[in-house]
């Protein structure tokens, strides 16, 4: 093998890179990427790229990568599969004997009139991190914020930070219905709103505008700015327009070593719908997803034993509040709290049956890491000793 070429130079594209010279290839590895800007990590553009006094100019910038040749402004619009061979829209045809796809996802734009709009914000690269920040710091007084998930939420918490009054339109009955259990759900409601940002539940927008939003039932919500927060849309065009299997949900399917339909493409990151034995495909959108599967698909590439499928885990940092979870919610029964919310640092279990699927830890890093480490072994243990604040959570990894 002469050439590994990964297409997407960011946090999954990049892990991918550094693998592959950890495990011994000596070949050529080229990166590319279609931001001009050199491989960063995503996770400080909704917080430390806002808040910091004086940011660095690229936030999370990635070491440089020894041995690999990075190239930045080049975008892919098109793969021969049959040739082995990608084209570029400024018309270069690059040959690889194998390919990686890292290609990410953008910002999902809801279907209401006005949604299309360019000049309605969202955040997803760091120049969206640049102009929330010129703004938030530049005499806005409030900002709207469409959707009221993770990143939604981390924006408006850093935008009271700033003393920018916010209000998180949010279509469903609750915050990060998709993610939290209910009960946790109503306290991060409550925690915002303490802060001071408003939040509107099923509010359904009808239109958006760059100064507001329409809601359903004929309420403006004037702003200085709106943030379209609704979630992500995987880059899969690339794979599905060569004939790659794709998921519904859409990206591109992809077992844990980023495996797809054809042996010499691999797809990694945001872009893939993780297709798991007998269970429906899932999409896995974090910082430890994107390096998890660009160290595995780097032994795939080399033919290498699978290194064992890490648990999947993820963090929230919204203000003063750190929300992390390990595990996923699937098959859950009962939900179990482990110390006082109104306290502002306590876990919660989800189990399904004896099994603990999934546990959330709310400002208390040091549990966080015990009961991660359960999740991560399969170790049960019965609700009302994992409810009771006596009870030694470490004890029972022994």
């Amino acid at each position: 093998m002469d050439r590994v070429v990964i297409v997407g130079a960011g946090q999954a594209g990049h892990a991918c890179a550094k693998a592959l010279r950890a495990e011994g290839f000596a070949a050529q590895v080229l990166l590319l990427g279609a931001e001009h800007d050199p491989p960063y990590e995503r996770p400080p553009l909704s917080k430390e790229a806002l808040l910091d006094e004086a940011p660095a100019e690229l936030p999370g910038r990635l070491p440089a990568l020894d041995g690999a040749t990075w190239r930045g402004g080049v975008a892919v619009a098109a793969l021969d599969r049959a040739a082995k061979t990608i084209r570029t829209k400024g018309g270069e045809t690059i040959r690889y004997d194998a390919l990686v796809l890292a290609t990410g996802g953008r910002a999902a734009r809801p279907p209401i009139p006005g949604a299309d709009d360019p000049r309605l914000l969202t955040l997803r690269e760091i120049a969206d991190a640049r102009a929330l920040r010129a703004g938030l710091r530049g005499g806005w007084k409030h900002l709207a914020v469409l959707g009221g998930g993770f990143i939604g939420l981390e924006v408006a918490a850093a935008a009271r930070l700033l003393g920018v009054e916010v209000t998180v339109i949010e279509a469903a009955d609750r915050l990060c219905a998709r993610a939290l259990p209910p009960a946790l759900s109503a306290w991060l409601r409550a925690t915002h709103e303490a802060s001071g940002v408003r939040v509107l539940l099923n509010a359904r927008a009808a239109g958006v505008a760059p100064d507001g939003v329409t809601l359903a039932d004929g309420t403006r919500i004037a702003a200085d700015a709106v943030l379209v927060a609704t979630g992500l849309k995987p880059n899969d065009e690339l794979a599905r327009e060569a004939g790659l299997a794709c998921a519904p949900i859409g990206g591109v399917l992809a077992d844990a070593s980023g495996r797809t339909s054809d042996p010499q493409v691999f797809a990694i990151g945001d872009v893939v719908a993780w297709q798991r034995d007998g269970q429906p495909p899932i999409r896995l959108e974090s910082w430890a997803q994107a390096n998890a599967m660009g160290a595995a698909a780097a032994r795939a590439i080399l033919g290498l034993p699978d290194a064992p499928v890490p648990l999947p885990w993820f963090w929230s940092t919204q203000g003063k509040t750190l929300i992390q979870m390990a595990g996923l919610p699937e098959g859950v029964t009962e939900t179990v709290t482990r110390g006082d919310p109104a306290s502002g640092s306590f876990l919660v279990f989800l189990l399904a049956g004896e099994r603990i699927a999934q546990a959330i830890a709310v400002n208390n890093s040091r549990d966080f890491q015990v009961a991660r480490r359960l999740v991560e072994r399969g170790i049960t243990v019965p609700a009302a000793s994992l409810a009771d604040p006596g009870f030694a959570l470490k004890g029972a990894l022994s």
